[in-house]
């Protein structure tokens, strides 16, 4: 590898390589490795080590599974792909529709057919509590940033994106009563509005496997799993869904706790002045995630693949260039 960039290295290795195999074939010294794991895991990423047959390894995009027997039985389970998005914040200038193209083209190659999108689709008005929020657009008002969605926003034959929407879309509803969700919906038959802020979506074939899409407030933790942890500690035993897909934060994470699988979903904008200034993580990208279920519609392995986007491959004023993805 010719440069040593951590988000590049990150889609050169796999869960359970050896640091030394990864050293040699990156032709990197293994404290350099070492190094980059570390760096990762300070900026968020779901990288780490540990040690089998006192071979030092990488932990990467999990799998897990319920039952030790399960691979003999994975022709009996139904597979389930899909490709989950967040914080498009479409009319803000730092928006990345370009980086959201290339996502949507990957997951056609991909077989993908089902799109899961966690709010803050549009970047909504803020003008009446952020006076600078005019300055930081170039879509104003509710009519510019919905005809732009439906203009721009990437469309892919036999496919389907639900979504909700975030504090950002809220505005809108805030300022003069205009629901983005419900204006979409009614002019892309691809693009379903599921709610505000929270949803369900039931995936498979018997529609038996919730997936909750949540778009918090707030700002973030210091720890990248306390928000998620303090949703699902909140949840009743017979009301949790199998998976919990969080927008908002910017962020990229996976955690396993109480049953529930929930995920951290990255974002399609560059940093804005607000990030710059605060020292904020973002994380550029989406997660392809594919489930196998039973009948029962419960998860006996799950793949959540983080699809990132290095700093160097975000495009300056993308809103100038950026052309509409359609694939009919």
């Amino acid at each position: 590898m010719q440069e040593n960039s951590p988000i590049k290295f990150l889609k050169y290795i796999k869960n359970g390589d050896s640091v030394k195999a990864v050293s040699e074939r990156l032709e990197l010294k293994e404290s350099e490795v070492m190094g980059l794991i570390e760096y990762l895991q300070l900026e968020g990423y779901n990288v780490d080590l540990y040690y089998e047959d006192e071979t030092l390894k990488i932990f990467k995009r999990p799998i897990l599974r319920k039952e030790m027997s399960l691979k003999k039985d994975v022709d009996d389970l139904e597979e389930i792909k899909l490709c989950v998005v967040s914080d498009t914040h479409i009319g803000s200038v730092p928006q990345q529709l370009t980086l959201l193209n290339k996502t949507y083209q990957e997951a056609y190659k991909r077989g993908i057919k089902t799109f899961l999108h966690c709010g803050d689709l549009v970047d909504g008005d803020y003008h009446n509590k952020r006076p600078s929020h005019p300055y930081q657009v170039f879509l104003h008002g509710f009519d510019e940033q919905c005809e732009y969605v439906v203009e721009m926003y990437p469309e892919v034959k036999d496919t389907v994106t639900y979504f909700i929407q975030g504090s950002h879309d809220e505005t809108h509803f805030l300022n003069g009563g205009a629901t983005v969700g419900k204006w979409i919906e009614k002019n892309r038959d691809d693009m379903i509005y599921l709610g505000q802020d929270d949803a369900i979506y039931k995936a498979g074939s018997k529609k038996n496997v919730s997936i909750q899409m949540h778009h918090p407030g707030g700002g973030s933790a210091k720890g990248m799993s306390y928000n998620s942890q303090e949703k699902i500690n909140k949840m009743t035993s017979g009301n949790k869904p199998k998976v919990l897909l969080t927008g908002h934060y910017h962020k990229t994470y996976y955690m396993f706790y109480r049953n529930v699988h929930s995920i951290l979903v990255p974002c399609f904008m560059d940093k804005s002045g607000f990030m710059i200034r605060n020292s904020l993580i973002n994380v550029v990208g989406a997660v392809f995630l594919t489930l196998y279920v039973n009948n029962k519609g419960e998860i006996q392995y799950i793949s959540p693949e983080e699809y990132l986007f290095d700093e160097s491959e975000i495009i300056k004023d993308d809103y100038k260039k950026c052309k509409k993805l359609q694939i009919v």
